[in-house]
């Protein structure tokens, strides 16, 4: 789209997660705005007529089924609260989005498993490998996403431009962390044109290295990853893997969307270095059975803990904490 193509707009993008719910900000925000777009990772029948219900106040908010997310919930009480206001939601298919991630997320964690394991038990070189394997699939399945996701908002938004808006609100999720920055290098070719953004948490450590690479933050020049981000990736997945509490094994929730882990998990993991890695190797190297090398790798986790005692950072330390305790000796 062309430079000095006049719109007045103001232009919101409200970064959340599935979990964190919105605030009264950004109810305001939301409320206020002309025209308003959700983004849902994914959306079944279900959600679908929900939708629609509460959008033709069919049913009120407490009327939403109870296991919906907070922020779907939270998406639904503002819908609700607009009334005739323009407003649209977004999401894949969820029969789409589950064989997407059968395809690309799960191959790729079962990599940054083997990249765990090599760890554990093999060199350092073929850690890196693994790990590499891991992360461009997974670059693979966070831009098929986000390709998708934006062509549908992209044709949402040229029919709104068409009526000359005084605002938009976007809704966007923390799993496709780059469509904000594609809106706004889009609206930024615009003049009298406001934007503001807003994310208020912290996204997990390999949604982060994923922005960085898509949004060529990284220092290299061919914008690759190093081998100390490599082979961070593949410590961030040791601590997910040791640091999980029992209540949540069943299931594998890593809890990714609680800012106040990803906060103390990423501190911990970006604190080491080439040097400290190699050196946590070579106390690993004493112990033959995995368990042992473990409380090697937790031991080293509990030094680094942030030095902050924030209420976020007591509850993540805490939580952490609980999860490493369920392989010390008896």
């Amino acid at each position: 789209m062309a430079k000095n193509k006049r719109i007045n707009t103001n232009v919101k993008i409200i970064e959340v997660t599935n979990q964190s719910g919105l605030t009264n900000t950004q109810r305001i925000a939301i409320d206020s705005s002309e025209h308003t777009i959700f983004q849902f990772p994914f959306m079944n029948i279900e959600m679908y007529q929900v939708l629609n219900l509460i959008k033709d106040r069919k049913i009120s908010p407490k009327q939403i089924p109870e296991a919906y997310t907070a922020t779907e919930k939270g998406i639904l009480q503002s819908v609700y609260k607009r009334n005739k206001k323009s407003t649209f939601a977004l999401g894949i298919e969820q029969t789409a989005y589950d064989l997407h991630k059968e395809v690309h997320l799960n191959p790729s964690l079962e990599d940054f498993k083997s990249a765990n394991n090599n760890f554990y038990f093999e060199s350092i070189e073929e850690t890196i490998q693994s790990s590499k394997l891991a992360f461009e699939k997974f670059i693979s399945h966070k831009q098929n996403l986000e390709i998708q996701i934006m062509q549908d908002i992209m044709d949402l938004t040229t029919k709104i431009l068409g009526k000359k808006p005084s605002s938009i609100c976007y809704v966007v999720q923390g799993e496709t962390p780059t469509i904000p920055d594609l809106l706004n290098t889009l609206f930024s070719n615009f003049n009298n044109v406001k934007i503001f953004v807003q994310q208020p948490f912290t996204l997990d450590f390999r949604t982060q290295m994923y922005k960085k690479y898509a949004t060529h933050s990284i220092k290299d020049e061919n914008f690759e990853l190093s081998d100390l981000e490599y082979l961070k990736l593949a410590l961030y997945d040791i601590l997910l893997d040791l640091s999980i509490n029992e209540i949540d094994i069943p299931t594998q929730n890593f809890k990714l969307e609680s800012s106040y882990l990803n906060r103390t998990r990423n501190f911990i993991i970006n604190s080491f270095s080439t040097t400290d890695i190699m050196d946590l190797r070579s106390k690993m190297e004493e112990h033959w059975f995995g368990w042992d090398k473990s409380i090697e790798i937790v031991e080293e986790f509990k030094k680094r803990f942030p030095k902050g005692r924030d209420a976020g950072f007591v509850m993540a330390e805490k939580y952490l904490k609980t999860g490493f305790n369920l392989i010390l000796p008896k």
